[in-house]
């Protein structure tokens, strides 16, 4: 399986059954709603885990680079607030 068909794979797993889970409470107390969905954050992590990647600021410029086209609104983050 490639990394692409994994962090999609585990998207769809994580976004179809969090709501199950969480059963409509947020995970992150924001002012505003936050950019990045729950599912997308937790994919990330899950991928960064996968990856052996412990920095923020490299996982960070890793899904900048190859991975804007599955996390479009990382384009809108500055790295400070992605952390």
């Amino acid at each position: 399986m490639s990394l692409d068909d994994c962090m999609i794979a585990s998207f769809c797993l994580i976004d179809d059954t969090l709501p199950s889970i969480v059963k409509g409470k947020r995970l992150r107390s924001h002012r505003h709603r936050p950019k990045l969905a729950e599912s997308e954050v937790i994919t990330m992590e899950v991928v960064e885990a996968y990856l052996l990647i412990s920095q923020d600021r490299a996982l960070y410029e890793y899904y900048r680079r190859h991975y804007a086209h599955f996390f479009p609104a990382l384009s809108q983050l500055h790295r400070s607030s992605f952390v």
